[in-house]
C-alpha cells in the first residue's frame, strides 16, 4: 500500500474500533441496572435469554458475513454489488422469518414468550446484517452513529421500562427490540441503494458454497461457549446459573472489544489479501502481537480488581462470583487469537476445516463438563470450557498456517503472555490483598511490554 492507503486504511480501523468500544461500553451502564433490578435467579435466566438471541444470530450471520466480506471486496461492478446483497437480504429474511414460525408452533405452548424472543432473534439478525454491510462498503460515519444509536437507545429504553416502570424481564424483552427497529430504520437509509428484488439462484449457491461450511459452524461454536450456562442450570441451580451469569457478563467487557477490534479489521484485512497476500501476512502477524498485547493487559486488570469491579456493578448478591471472573477472563482472551487464525482458512476456502475444529471442541467440552460438573460444580465447568478452548486454538492455528503461514512474533509474543501470567500469579495466589502491587503490576507489565512499538511504522505502510 502507499503511504496514503495505508494511512486511510488506519484512520478508519482506529474510527471502527474506537467508536466501537465507546458504543459497547454503554453496556458498563446497560448491566448494572439490569443486575440491580433483577433478583440473582432472574439474572440467570435473563442470560440465558441472552444466549438464545446469539445462537440465533450465529446460525444465519456466522457464514453470510463471512461471504459477504468476501464477495463483496472481490466484485468490482456495482452491480455484482447490489445483486450480491439483495439475494442474500432475501434470502436471510425468508429462512429467518419461516424458521421462527416453525419454532413458535413448536414451543409455543412449552416456553413462555416464545413469539416476543423470537422477534428479538428475528430483528437481531437483520440489524447485524444491515450493519456489517455499512462496515463491508467503508461506511464509517453511519456505522460509528448506528451503534452509538444502538447503545444510547437500548441504555434509555432498559432505564425507562426496567426502571422507571418495573417491568423486569419483559421490559428488557421490549427495550432490544424498539432498539434493534430504530437500527434497522437508521440503516436502511444508506444500504437502500443495494437493496432490491435482485435475486441470483447462480450467486447464491457460490455464497452458500462459500459461506455454508461456517453456518453449522456458528451453531457449533455457540454451543461450545454457551452449554456451560445449560449444564449449571441442569446440574446445579438457578443461583448458580445466576452467579456465574453475572461473572460470565463481567468477562464481556473484553468481550466486547474483541467484537469491535474484530469488527473493524476483518474488511480490510480481507481487502489488504486481494490486493497483496504476502504483505497481508505481516499485518496479520503484527495486529495479533496488538491484540495479545491488550487483551493480555485486560486479563490483569479484570482479574485483580475483580472483587471491586464485582461490587460496582452488582452488588453483594454477586459477590460469589469473584473467583470465577479470571479464570473466565483467561479463556475470553484466549479466543481472542482464533479470529487471526481463521483468516488463512478463510482466504484459502477451507472453512470447512473451522466446522471439524468446532466439532472437536463441542465434543470434548461436552464430555469433561459433564464429569468435571458433578466433581468440581462451576469450577469444573470452567476446566472444561479452557481445555476445549485451548485444543480448537491450537488446531485452527496448525491447519491455518499449513495453508497460508502467518510468521507470527514468537519471542515478543512469550513475553507479552508470559509476563501476564507471572503478574497474576504473584497477586492472586502469594499477595491477594496487596493493592499497590496491584497497581505497580500493571505498570510493570506495560513497561516491560511496549519498550518497542507491537507494530513498527513500516509494518503499518506494508
Amino acid at each position: 500500500m502507499s503511504n496514503g492507503e495505508s494511512f486511510f486504511v488506519l484512520k478508519n480501523i482506529s474510527l471502527y474500533a474506537i467508536f466501537g468500544v465507546v458504543a459497547k461500553s454503554f453496556s458498563l451502564l446497560i448491566t448494572p441496572i439490569i443486575a440491580r433490578s433483577l433478583s440473582v435467579e432472574d439474572f440467570g435466566t435473563y442470560i440465558v435469554l441472552v444466549s438464545a438471541i446469539m445462537l440465533i444470530q450465529s446460525v444465519f450471520l456466522f457464514g453470510f458475513e463471512s461471504s459477504l466480506n468476501y464477495f463483496f471486496n472481490k466484485f468490482k461492478s456495482e452491480v455484482n454489488k447490489k445483486t450480491l446483497v439483495s439475494t442474500q437480504t432475501l434470502f436471510i429474511l425468508i429462512t429467518t422469518v419461516i424458521s421462527a414460525l416453525i419454532i413458535s408452533l413448536v414451543l409455543s405452548d412449552t416456553v413462555e414468550n416464545i413469539n416476543i424472543v423470537l422477534t428479538w432473534g428475528v430483528l437481531s439478525v437483520v440489524a447485524v446484517y444491515f450493519a456489517t454491510l455499512l462496515k463491508v462498503d467503508m461506511n464509517v460515519s453511519a456505522y460509528i452513529k448506528n451503534q452509538v444509536l444502538q447503545s444510547v437507545s437500548l441504555l434509555c429504553f432498559i432505564y425507562l421500562l426496567v426502571v422507571a416502570f418495573s417491568q423486569s424481564l419483559e421490559g428488557i424483552i421490549y427495550a432490544n427490540i424498539i432498539t434493534l427497529i430504530l437500527s434497522i430504520v437508521f440503516t436502511y437509509f444508506f444500504i437502500k441503494k443495494y437493496l432490491g428484488m435482485r435475486f441470483s439462484t447462480k450467486l447464491l449457491k457460490k455464497v452458500l458454497i462459500y459461506g455454508l461450511p461456517l453456518m453449522p459452524s456458528g451453531a457449533l461454536l455457540w454451543a461450545s461457549m454457551q452449554l456451560d450456562r445449560y449444564f449449571i442450570l441442569y446440574f446445579l441451580d438457578d443461583l448458580s446459573l445466576g452467579i456465574y451469569s453475572f461473572a460470565i457478563a463481567i468477562v464481556m467487557i473484553p468481550m466486547f472489544l474483541k467484537t469491535a477490534v474484530k469488527s473493524a479489521i476483518d474488511p480490510f484485512i480481507m481487502k489488504s489479501f486481494h490486493k497483496d497476500a504476502v504483505k497481508t501476512k505481516k499485518v496479520i502477524s503484527n495486529y495479533f502481537s496488538l491484540n495479545l498485547l491488550v487483551f493480555s493487559f485486560l486479563f490483569l486488570l479484570l482479574s485483580l480488581f475483580s472483587h471491586e469491579i464485582v461490587l460496582l456493578m452488582g452488588g453483594v448478591k454477586y459477590l460469589d462470583s469473584v473467583p470465577y471472573i479470571p479464570w473466565l477472563v483467561l479463556i475470553t482472551c484466549l479466543t481472542t487469537c482464533n479470529q487471526y487464525f481463521i483468516y488463512g482458512l478463510n482466504f484459502s476456502k477451507r472453512n470447512a476445516f473451522i466446522l471439524k475444529g468446532l466439532i472437536y471442541m463441542l465434543v470434548i467440552n461436552v464430555l469433561l463438563m459433564f464429569f468435571f460438573i458433578r466433581g468440581f460444580g462451576i469450577n469444573g465447568v470452567i476446566a472444561a470450557s479452557f481445555i476445549a478452548n485451548a485444543f480448537y486454538t491450537l488446531y485452527i492455528y496448525n491447519k491455518s498456517n499449513s495453508l497460508y503461514q502467518v510468521s507470527y512474533q514468537t519471542k515478543k509474543n512469550t513475553l507479552i503472555v508470559a509476563s501476564a501470567l507471572l503478574l497474576f500469579s504473584v497477586n492472586h495466589f502469594i499477595f491477594p490483598d496487596d493493592y499497590f502491587l496491584k497497581f505497580v503490576s500493571l505498570f510493570l507489565f506495560i513497561a516491560v511490554n511496549i519498550r518497542k512499538p507491537v507494530i513498527s511504522r513500516d509494518a503499518l505502510h506494508d
